[in-house]
């Protein structure tokens, strides 16, 4: 079973080395990723799910990080950037760059590199499903190949991020992760939504739930007189209102919603159209 390596590149954080790709391995990642993009095969789509599944099943404890996150925008995203990379085997000294960034965004988002293992396995594992017999051992070992330097590069962006920065980040997404405004509802923020779970019964749970994409929403208005967040959302006649009796905790989750809109939601378009 492949395992993506925790090469010393990863902790390297001076300027990268040029990648260096076998023609021949180029070629075949490129032929074998070509079928998944035949429109009319609908496949990289189903990569993406099968990827996903994989992904879950080698390590059960991340999918709690991906509760209430739109995994068919996150299969689109997924799909965008192995486009990127691959598309980028034909210029080398402009991936890397790509590469470390990757590493260094998802880093701040709270990635570590234990979470980079089943990468590798789960993709190779989803080539393998939706290929099927086509994808045979040259395209393996090519794969194989590309995804040991590309993990590497990942790695050594993820490691680059500033401690302070790192730190910081993570301990205010922790603390802002789940949002209480009392004791019958409270928000949690995801990658790409807002999420209202609201008391539906006696039972805590039995709960209703509601969510709303951070793309959708309009604009956020800090009410500091009375300690309330106001949440314009599009489609809502009234806006979600979050209560709180710390006002810079509020302006703390001001900003982390704009930050997400801003960077988890745009960046991959940004960076991948």
């Amino acid at each position: 079973q492949h395992n993506l390596p925790m090469s010393s590149t990863a902790h390297n954080t001076t300027a990268p080395e040029p990648i260096h790709v076998a023609e021949s391995t180029k070629r075949l990642v490129q032929e074998s990723f070509a079928k998944l993009l035949d429109r009319k095969s609908g496949r990289a789509g189903e990569l993406t799910e099968v990827f996903y599944e994989r992904f879950f099943d080698l390590d059960p404890a991340v999918k709690h990080y991906f509760e209430g996150a739109d995994m068919v925008v996150l299969g689109k995203a997924l799909a965008g950037i192995i486009a990127v990379m691959v598309k980028g085997l034909d210029d080398l000294p402009s991936l890397a760059p790509k590469l470390l960034a990757l590493g260094k965004r998802h880093a701040i988002y709270g990635v570590k590199e234990e979470h980079y293992a089943n990468v590798g396995p789960a993709l190779i594992y989803a080539m393998e499903k939706v290929i099927g017999q086509e994808f045979d051992q040259d395209q393996l070992d090519a794969w194989h190949g590309v995804l040991d330097v590309v993990a590497g590069y990942i790695l050594q962006g993820s490691a680059s991020l500033d401690g302070e920065e790192s730190s910081v980040r993570c301990k205010r997404q922790a603390k802002l992760f789940v949002f209480h405004t009392w004791r019958e509802t409270y928000y949690r923020l995801t990658a790409t939504s807002l999420v209202r779970y609201q008391s539906a019964g006696e039972s805590d749970q039995s709960r209703a739930r509601a969510e709303y994409p951070l793309e959708e929403i309009s604009s956020l208005e800090l009410a500091k007189q009375d300690n309330r967040l106001l949440i314009h959302v599009e489609g809502l006649a009234k806006p979600l209102v979050l209560s709180h009796s710390n006002a810079a905790d509020l302006a703390a989750w001001k900003e982390e919603i704009e930050w997400r809109q801003t960077v988890l939601t745009r960046a991959y378009r940004r960076d991948y159209a």
